[in-house]
């Protein structure tokens, strides 16, 4: 069994961890703290910077809180998507069906909100979005004169033209990239 030093408070220890169970609860606690905090800081620039001023206040006021906490409780805190396909799945967000940019009006109406979890909530709009099948076709494919490749994207079965790519020079297949003409 190899022992080393804790780097923080020098106490003997296994080599295969980074600190001593002491050391190691305050390393954990002081990233979470420090993960807190960056998460505070980015979410104040984002509302700075990127959201409606107007929007910003009316998500901080005391009747958008209350609206959504009763929201919350009628839903028993479960996401209204999952549920509609029989699984249940805590809600954390309480989503505006109408956006409140197109239906201001419409902000504090119940029946306009819909309580979801964050899969779901991402998914309605369109957040982190996974990159389509795209698939590579080889046309004239010699060392010579180089690589035509037409990408097509895979559509439910149906193969669809995008953009061709021409001419990728051989000396990019020398590069380490592997080779097409095998």
């Amino acid at each position: 069994m190899l022992m080393k030093f804790c780097p923080k408070c020098s106490t003997i220890m296994l080599q295969s961890k980074s600190y001593c169970s002491d050391c190691q609860r305050l390393v954990d606690e002081t990233r979470l703290k420090n993960k807190a905090k960056s998460k505070a800081k980015s979410d104040k620039k984002y509302n700075q910077t990127k959201r409606n001023p107007m929007h910003t206040q009316f998500y901080k006021s005391s009747q958008w809180k209350t609206l959504r906490a009763v929201k919350l409780s009628q839903s028993d805190y479960l996401c209204e998507s999952c549920r509609e396909v029989g699984i249940l799945t805590l809600a954390v967000d309480v989503h505006h069906e109408n956006s409140i940019d197109n239906a201001w009006e419409e902000r504090l109406k119940i029946e306009n909100l819909k309580c979801l979890c964050v899969k779901c909530h991402n998914q309605v709009h369109d957040r982190w979005k996974k990159q389509k099948n795209i698939v590579p076709i080889v046309q004239n494919s010699s060392p010579k004169k180089g690589i035509t490749l037409v990408y097509e994207e895979e559509t439910g079965g149906a193969l669809e033209s995008i953009e061709p790519i021409r001419d990728i020079e051989h000396r990019e297949l020398k590069r380490g990239k592997k080779s097409l003409y095998k």
